[in-house]
């Protein structure tokens, strides 16, 4: 392609996209970047752990360059429920379609044995949770294996909590304070499981 059929068609592609541009200004398309939040079939949560300490990577496929993410958010723990509140923001005007993603690894600390849960948000609309484990924390009594004395141990336990003489802290899987049937259940579901 020669200089002049080049300048020619810049000219003419940027003609085109100035009238379009105006007809979007015209039509009251405002081009703004606003709080968003990214599609949870877009978002992935993967927990891993790295000596004793636990940690969530965040990764986001975005589909266009009209996104970014001004703040990852602080970490907050609320007994073993995790959460991270961050700042996302899509561009309301035009912008390149390219896919591209971000990662982000936030550090849990030292965690016992037990079910955590961690939900990602973004200006507090909750894009993806998940719950994961630590551990084997089913093996109330840590002979290997998951079996009747496990379940019974929980159930022995059901109802209480800190300070009742019956109060059992091995059993309460969940780590929310009292042991109740979500902890029973969840013994029960890995009855028969050895520990990995």
């Amino acid at each position: 392609m020669n200089r002049k059929t080049f300048l020619c068609l810049l000219t003419t592609t940027l003609l085109l996209v100035s009238i379009v541009v105006s007809n979007m200004m015209s039509l009251g398309y405002a081009q703004i970047w606003v709080p968003a939040a990214p599609h949870s079939r877009l978002t992935s949560l993967e927990f891993w752990m790295d000596n004793q300490t636990g940690f969530m990577t965040v990764t986001i496929m975005f589909p266009c360059l009209g996104w970014k993410i001004e703040d990852w958010g602080t970490l907050s723990v609320n007994g073993s429920d995790f959460s991270a509140d961050a700042e996302i923001w899509y561009w309301t005007g035009p912008s390149g379609q390219m896919i591209w993603y971000a990662v982000h690894d936030y550090n849990l600390g030292q965690l016992a044995e037990g079910v955590y849960s961690f939900t990602f948000k973004s200006f507090g609309y909750i894009v993806r949770s998940m719950f994961f484990e630590v551990g084997f924390p089913a093996d109330i009594n840590d002979d290997g294996r998951v079996e009747m004395r496990d379940i019974g141990t929980a159930a022995r336990a059901f109802g209480t909590n800190n300070p009742h003489p019956d109060w059992n802290p091995d059993a309460d899987i969940y780590r929310d304070g009292t042991v109740d049937m979500i902890d029973i259940g969840f013994t029960a579901k890995h009855y028969g499981e050895m520990v990995p």
